[in-house]
């Protein structure tokens, strides 16, 4: 009883981490083919540490979205007047994220993960047939 309970916990958790990463992956698609691409001005950066990866940092911007100009904040470390490329959702402009961010890179460091951790739930179910 105890290995079907740690089987079906274990599976519900792999599921869990499939679907928040595919949501994630798709808003990043979205972004990245429907996006906006503009120029934003770092304003002021604050880090945040965690407790797994040490700081991360994340960056206020000044950019004009929608016809106006906004401030938002995205992911990355960038010194105040620094120019940085920039995406966002011309329905949301709240939605923004840097272009190195929702780029070829970007969009396959949220996809390569996903693929992988489908693989693993594939073995893992594998295991018990």
């Amino acid at each position: 009883m105890i290995v079907v309970l740690s089987i079906f916990m274990t599976t519900a958790c792999f599921i869990a981490m499939i679907v928040l990463m595919t949501v994630n992956s798709i808003s990043t698609l979205e972004l990245y083919f429907h996006g906006v691409r503009t120029t934003g001005t770092a304003v002021s950066s604050r880090s945040v540490e965690q407790s797994e990866n040490g700081l991360r940092y994340y960056t206020e911007i000044s950019f004009v979205g929608g016809g106006e100009r906004r401030v938002e904040e995205i992911v990355g470390e960038y010194a105040e007047g620094e120019e940085i490329p920039i995406v966002y959702d011309p329905d949301d402009p709240s939605v923004v994220d840097s272009e190195s961010e929702v780029g070829l890179g970007g969009v396959l460091a949220t996809v390569l993960p996903e693929g992988i951790i489908l693989a693993l739930f594939a073995l893992w179910i594998g295991l018990f047939r």
